[in-house]
């Protein structure tokens, strides 16, 4: 066994870039929880865990052309023992298909078919297997439509998940304007990681890309990402407007905090100059952000839920 290139592969599963996926299923699951039931949402971030590392592999993979001139470390660490990679690749799969089925046998069929749904469209944003012998090349991440709806269906599906590994209880909140919440959201955290994106849209325009970096460039790319943040805090305090008081809160004191965190980082983002300084930010401050917003939510939504 090359422990070495086993090492290297786990490495490349970049745990700490993945870690904000497992705050929103579990943040889907604050809302709802039970003390004492916990078996569905173990089951549910193991299969995630798992499901998110294999996303990561393939991405490194596909993106190798992409990512040779500031990450070719990357391709580096799944290049060292290509049979290793293999087998990591297949074993991930298997664990996910398990999860999957294991949440099947317990009864929670909504999370399984959430996760299985996150897990499609992750693969499909590197590896478009409807496409038989083009799977990398028509992937969905290079095409502007592509990378938004994979993203938005991505975080929309893990908030569903962890919300339905609980019990809703119909009478506290209006499920609806809560789905609503969970989509805004889900917006603002997509503008946040198109401004990340944006890093590479020197790179992408050289590959012809049809992302909307590419397109648009770093800065008109990055005061898009602006404007959809706005939009979404727009949206969330117009729901609050119609919300209970149980839903108001939360808005309140766990969501809205959020969005305007990643407001303002993007809009700080925008306004520095150097362009060194500039790819920096672009390229290490949204994972603190994601990180950092998004367990802000979770810890406040279980504070919320045990007053």
């Amino acid at each position: 066994m090359n422990w070495s290139a086993l090492f290297s592969v786990i490495l490349a599963a970049r745990i700490w870039k993945n870690l904000p996926l497992l705050f929103l299923l579990i943040s889907g699951y604050a809302i709802t929880y039970h003390k004492g039931d916990y078996l569905t949402i173990l089951i549910a971030l193991f299969t995630v865990s798992f499901s998110s590392a294999f996303m990561t592999h393939l991405n490194i993979i596909t993106d190798k052309e992409l990512d040779a001139a500031k990450k070719p470390d990357l391709y580096k660490l799944l290049s060292q023992d290509k049979k290793i990679t293999k087998t990591v690749l297949i074993v991930e799969l298997l664990v996910v298909a398990l999860g999957l089925l294991l949440l099947l046998l317990t009864g929670a069929y909504l999370p399984a078919l959430f996760i299985f749904i996150f897990t499609a469209v992750a693969i499909l944003y590197s590896y478009n297997f409807f496409i038989p012998g083009k799977e990398a090349e028509n992937r969905l991440k290079i095409f502007w439509w592509g990378h938004f709806g994979v993203l938005m269906i991505g975080y929309f599906s893990l908030w569903l998940a962890g919300y339905y590994c609980g019990e809703p209880a119909t009478s506290a909140y209006n499920h609806k304007l809560l789905f609503i919440v969970f989509f805004l959201v889900s917006l603002s955290e997509y503008s946040l990681f198109l401004v990340e994106s944006s890093a590479d849209s020197v790179e992408e325009k050289k590959l012809q890309l049809k992302t909307m970096v590419a397109i648009l460039g770093n800065t008109r790319a990055s005061l898009l990402a602006i404007f959809l943040c706005v939009l979404s805090l727009i949206g969330l305090f117009y729901v609050r407007s119609m919300a209970d008081e149980t839903l108001r809160l939360w808005i309140g004191f766990a969501f809205a905090p959020g969005i305007i965190i990643r407001l303002l980082v993007e809009i700080t983002i925008v306004l520095i100059r150097s362009a060194k300084l500039n790819y920096l930010w672009r390229l290490k401050v949204p994972d603190v952000v994601f990180n950092g917003t998004r367990l802000y939510t979770l810890i406040t939504l279980f504070m919320l839920k045990n007053l």
